[in-house]
């Protein structure tokens, strides 16, 4: 305890007085770093060094602001960092460059499609997230996303085209409706050659045959039938 006693003053490498223990003074530090005077707040009406001393150590360190950029390094997460001071989520990543600064699972979304990179199947794709069934397809651009065989449906019959046996005809579904169509052809040749028959016979039969021929030489010459 110094009241009563011997007065001490602490005076800082540089000459500047930063604190004294009688008058008005006793609670009176000089801060180097920021250029102003401030009070003590361990000291009343009495104070101890040590206690004086400890203080003014820790008003120095929280003022310390090695990166200048307005926070004390006390504070600064990144105290090197000019541009980072906080990190809320945790990651390691400063919340000015984390695009999730409340999601220690995410930090960058390539594709600024609001989906981060460590959720994004597609991080370079802004159209694509998720590819539900593994086949390398997104499930926006996959005409079946549940359907790890089938990506595409040509003609739109809801048949995959992998599966569709003719995939740009939508009335062929399956091979069965293919065979059925086979037939249907067959049958529509068959009918048109019947047709067609029956018009050639029918010309055939309206052609006249030629007539019988019953005039001959011999048979103008009245002399072959005559006696000489």
């Amino acid at each position: 305890d110094l009241e009563g006693g011997q007065n001490y003053v602490l005076v800082q490498p540089n000459g500047k007085v930063a604190w004294t223990s009688f008058g008005p003074s006793d609670r009176v530090v000089w801060s180097e770093i920021n250029r102003s005077v401030s009070l003590l707040q361990t000291c009343i009406a009495t104070c101890q060094i040590e206690n004086a001393i400890t203080e003014l150590i820790d008003v120095s360190e929280l003022e310390i602001d090695t990166d200048n950029d307005g926070v004390p390094d006390m504070e600064d997460v990144f105290p090197y960092d000019s541009n980072e001071t906080a990190d809320s989520d945790g990651d390691g990543v400063g919340d000015n460059e984390d695009a999730f600064p409340q999601d220690a699972n995410e930090t960058h979304d390539d594709d600024s499609d609001g989906v981060g990179n460590n959720s994004d199947v597609f991080p370079q794709d802004g159209n694509e997230t998720n590819d539900d069934d593994g086949d390398g397809v997104g499930n926006n651009t996959d005409a079946f996303p549940q359907d790890a065989n089938e990506t595409k449906d040509t003609d739109g019959d809801g048949v995959g085209d992998n599966a569709d046996p003719e995939p740009e005809n939508p009335d062929v579904r399956k091979p069965q409706d293919l065979n059925v169509e086979i037939s249907d052809r067959s049958s529509y040749l068959i009918a048109g050659a019947i047709v067609f028959l029956g018009i050639v016979i029918l010309f055939v039969r309206r052609k006249q045959p030629p007539g019988v021929t019953t005039d001959t030489n011999f048979v103008e010459d009245d002399s072959i039938w005559n006696d000489s």
